[in-house]
């Protein structure tokens, strides 16, 4: 685990221009991600509202053969209000509410830069900072979130770099603006 004389070490010095940077970079990221998850959120309830998907029976083909069987379970026909789980509609429903997200999304602002969306694009940039976090402080720690697979630990201790890291810069005062 992480050595606390270095932690305490490393909270008693200033901060590097590396950290403050890395910091900075932080802050401005996460607001961004945030801001757009706020709008997509707000896209995603509209659009599930306005189409109103239901849960569709489960459709697959038997193993060696052509036959195609349906099957329903307690789900079926009642309404989709996750987003993440519109993959249970029917395509048709699903389209549709992809199509509506797409527009509103746009509307806000927001659109597909090709293809990729501007909230995916700002989850992943946020991420890519994190690791920078971990690598910087790894002569520090001796630990790389590169090198963590389990996805929790992995967030365990970015949250505590993180900790350590604002804890750091509160207690020195520092204008991050």
């Amino acid at each position: 685990m992480i050595n606390q004389s270095a932690v305490d070490t490393f909270m008693n010095k200033p901060l590097s221009k590396t950290f403050v940077e890395l910091l900075k970079k932080y802050l401005t990221a996460k607001s961004d991600l945030d801001a757009k998850t706020i709008i997509a959120e707000k896209c995603q309830k509209e659009a599930l509202d306005e189409v109103k998907p239901v849960y569709a029976p489960l459709v697959f083909k038997r193993r060696g053969s052509n036959e195609t069987v349906s099957k329903t379970d307690e789900k079926t026909g009642k309404p989709i209000q996750n987003f993440n789980e519109l993959y249970l509609a029917s395509d048709k429903q699903a389209e549709q509410v992809f199509s509506i997200h797409s527009r509103k999304m746009a509307e806000n602002g927001l659109a597909n830069i090709g293809e990729f969306d501007q909230q995916l694009m700002a989850k992943s940039d946020l991420r890519k900072i994190e690791l920078e976090i971990s690598e910087a402080f790894k002569p520090i720690t001796g630990i790389s979130a590169k090198s963590i697979f389990n996805l929790e630990l992995r967030n365990k201790l970015i949250n505590l770099l993180m900790k350590i890291l604002l804890g750091t810069a509160k207690a020195q005062n520092l204008k991050l603006d």
